[in-house]
């Protein structure tokens, strides 16, 4: 049987992983280790990007929000379905459902 040898990871991809460590625990500690939508107070241990990394959102305590899992998957839900969609307002985050409109019913009409 073959072994397969892992790689170490880089210096810079282990500084990034450690930042978001301290970004994630100061978030959680932020909101007492609960979910932040104001209408749910659900028990969490996930951090969500408010404005995704690849749109260009920091790795910082401003951009992160604890989410519990149900609205964690509601973030990245296809539009059909209705995705979750986070604003901060103030000290806290407003949460809403936004569908997409029915790319059908415009041709059937």
């Amino acid at each position: 049987m073959r072994r397969t040898r892992l790689r170490r990871a880089s210096p810079r991809t282990q500084g990034k992983r450690a930042l978001w460590a301290r970004v994630r625990a100061r978030v959680l500690e932020r909101a007492g280790g609960r979910c932040e939508v104001l209408s749910c107070r659900q028990p969490t241990h996930e951090v969500h990007h408010v404005v995704k990394r690849s749109q260009g959102g920091p790795h910082a305590p401003d951009n992160g929000v604890a989410l519990c899992r149900v609205h964690h998957d509601q973030t990245d839900a296809p539009y059909s379905r209705g995705r979750l969609v986070i604003r901060r307002i103030g000290e806290g985050f407003s949460a809403r459902i936004e569908t997409a409109p029915d790319k059908w019913a415009a041709r059937t009409a």
